[in-house]
């Protein structure tokens, strides 16, 4: 379930939400307070997260068990004194324990026990059952024990060890953070008062969070902060007003992520901030949640198996480029500066949105997006240049997505992505896309790979456009982490005297990395600019691969024969039962004599076997020899032979048995008849 569905599924029972980044940050403008149950799916664009507003909003009050300030242990003396209500089970390993909304409750940190705060009016909660963590009691919603609301609303119980301190979640990754945020942090002349306290009470929050560690320093930032507005009264006024107030209150529901979220309302690029913190979950938040860590790892294992009867009925990988690439997958096409990267990639784009075979691969017709975030101009020319050559492919958009280390920009991609349905989405070229990132380091490719398996997530397969590695292996340049996530790789090498270009598989889940992709970049005549000169764009030209050995020469009957089997093969191999027929039916053998026909079918099929034009395993008979279209001839319906076959034992194609053989290996290697018994 995407957020957005769950978003829905919410208002369907009146319950408000707004969208959440995979830090758990309001994607909103004024965070919870935008909740609502109307909801369009350009606002879930890149959420991650579901965000429910708690209190009278929605009808919630939470009690929120967390793991790093001892709320187990608290959970573990008083279970028995809760009654059964609602929980679910967050992502950190702690849990939420949902009762109905009480008016004279409010949020609170550390009065039950140190690590259980409240989440009431004023505040919200993440909706972990929307990501996918486990739920108990999923339709009772008790009202609060006497006992432990008396508890929430008492006075606050604090850390032995810290008395300033109840949650270590408001702690930033280090002062130096803080300050970097405070220091580029907006201040425009609209900011209102409430962003002016937020800001405030969030820094205290950052120092709280720390200790006291780097408090001078972050102080100094806020304080510069709010000098910057228009309508501040002056730096000296502002420090004399940060010692006076914020600096002797404790900010208990403030913090980092409080700065992360006013940040964002500002206006402030918080990319950085937003990878640094969600580097080691942030692809599990928004493709697959990790399970919580209380659920011992056997019981989930269990749910999973898959006995062999699962693994036969399962879905199919599917395919956008047969052999290639497949829904869902992230590939890459890599190579020097001016390989042909940026040539080919639009050629295999275009075929898939036409639906068009290429280097004799099948392509599943479907919409195509292509990023073009380099030289976008140039790609609109050799976009016109397909067209010239291939017709129309209403079903091909080109687009430029800017630079999608911008979380508004990564957003709108992803939310162009699912309103159009894109079958494939081309991201041209990875240096541009992210510009300014360091390919050398894990932060920065992550950043590059979470956005890919975003995307891919939807549905859509992802070919992403790079530099090759310098040492000359064929892998993408930067750091291994890229690598590691790709479905396929295909590797171009330099473009040669002749312009003709070579693809080397380096990597391939779909299929064999013997598949070798060769090209030629031709300059196509699109028009001609102001001063008659022609304008020219390049464009792929297929060319057939390097020959490999040659094979043996069929007879025009054999060929016949094997073209039978090719038209009624979907893809899984024919029995020997089902070609028999079809041969019978389409007047292979010219003979009155049914022993005769049967008697020179098997001479021609050992014939076959021989030239090593087909193979006989497992009870089933396969071609060695296709074309591009998947057929080594003309259709039967081109022949005039029997349209609309249907073999005598119908229903059998692919299951029947050779007789006496449960492996054929090609050719007659002991000197038997390897076709006896065969038909």
């Amino acid at each position: 379930m995407t957020p957005f569905q769950a978003a829905e599924a919410l208002a369907d029972a009146c319950v408000p939400s707004f969208a959440c980044g995979p830090d758990k940050a309001p994607l909103t403008r004024h965070g919870h307070l935008d909740a609502t149950v109307d909801h369009a799916p350009a606002a879930w664009a890149g959420a991650a997260l579901v965000g429910v507003p708690t209190g009278e909003a929605s009808g919630w009050d939470i009690l929120d068990i967390d793991v790093k300030g001892g709320g187990l242990d608290w959970l573990a003396a008083n279970e028995h004194r809760l009654p059964a209500s609602r929980r679910v089970s967050t992502r950190s390993g702690g849990g939420h324990v949902y009762f109905r909304a009480r008016a004279d409750m409010r949020c609170s940190v550390g009065r039950v026990a140190p690590g259980v705060d409240i989440r009431s009016a004023g505040g919200f909660v993440i909706d972990w059952a929307a990501a996918g963590f486990p739920v108990q009691h999923p339709g009772v919603l008790a009202e609060w024990p006497a006992w432990l609301a008396d508890a929430a609303r008492g006075p606050r119980v604090r850390h032995a060890d810290n008395p300033e301190r109840s949650n270590a979640d408001l702690a930033p990754p280090s002062a130096e953070a803080a300050v970097a945020l405070l220091d580029r942090l907006p201040n425009p002349a609209e900011a209102s008062r409430d962003d002016y306290l937020a800001v405030m009470l969030a820094a205290k929050g950052c120092i709280d969070g720390l200790d006291g560690d780097g408090e001078d320093d972050i102080a100094e930032a806020a304080i510069g902060w709010a000098a910057r507005w228009p309508g501040s009264p002056g730096y000296d006024a502002e420090s004399e007003k940060w010692s006076a107030d914020f600096a002797t209150r404790t900010a208990p529901l403030a913090g980092w992520q409080s700065l992360l979220a006013v940040a964002y309302r500002l206006g402030a690029d918080t990319t950085g901030e937003r990878i640094a913190a969600a580097a080691d979950d942030f692809a599990h938040v928004a493709v697959a949640p990790e399970p919580p860590a209380p659920v011992p790892a056997r019981l989930r294992m269990l749910d999973r198996l898959l006995r062999p009867a699962d693994c036969e009925t399962g879905p199919r990988r599917g395919y956008i480029v047969k052999h290639l690439i497949a829904p869902g997958d992230v590939g890459a096409i890599v190579g020097a500066p001016g390989a042909g990267k940026s040539t080919l990639a639009p050629f295999l784009a275009y075929a898939v949105a036409q639906g068009r075979a290429v280097f004799g691969m099948r392509t599943k017709p479907g919409n195509v997006l292509y990023a073009a975030a380099e030289d976008f101009s140039g790609m609109r020319q050799r976009v016109h240049a397909l067209k010239r050559l291939h017709a129309d492919a209403p079903g091909f958009a080109l687009v430029d997505c800017g630079n999608l280390l911008d979380a508004d920009a990564a957003a709108e991609l992803l939310e162009v992505v699912r309103i159009e349905q894109s079958a494939l989405v081309v991201i041209d070229t990875v240096g541009a896309a992210w510009a300014g990132i360091d390919e050398n380091d894990s932060a920065g490719m992550g950043a590059v790979v979470a956005t890919a398996r975003r995307i891919a997530a939807t549905g859509a397969a992802v070919l992403l456009i790079h530099h090759t590695a310098k040492n000359g292996d064929g892998t993408p340049r930067g750091h291994s982490a890229l690598n590691g996530t790709l479905d396929m790789c295909l590797s171009l090498s330099p473009l040669d005297d002749n312009r003709i270009v070579r693809g080397k598989l380096t990597k391939n889940r779909n299929g064999s990395c013997d598949r070798e992709i060769t090209f030629r970049s031709d300059a196509h005549t699109i028009g001609q600019d102001e001063d008659g000169d022609e304008i020219t764009a390049p464009v792929a030209a297929e060319l057939a691969a390097p020959a490999g050995p040659k094979m043996p020469v069929l007879s025009p009957r054999e060929q016949r024969a094997l073209d039978i089997l090719n038209d009624i093969d979907v893809g899984e191999g024919v029995s020997d039962a089902v070609w028999f027929d079809a041969c019978e039916q389409t007047g292979l053998v010219a003979s009155e004599s049914a022993a005769n026909r049967r008697k020179v079918a098997r001479q021609i099929l050992q014939k076959l076997l021989d030239k090593r034009a087909i193979t006989a395993a497992g009870g089933v008979l396969r071609s060695n020899r296709r074309n591009s279209l998947g057929t080594s001839g003309n259709s039967l319906e081109q022949r005039g032979t029997a349209v609309g076959f249907v073999p005598r034992n119908s229903g059998t194609a692919g299951t029947a048995t050779l007789k006496g053989c449960s492996a054929v290996p090609p050719g007659n290697q002991d000197g038997r008849n390897v076709a006896e018994g065969l038909i």
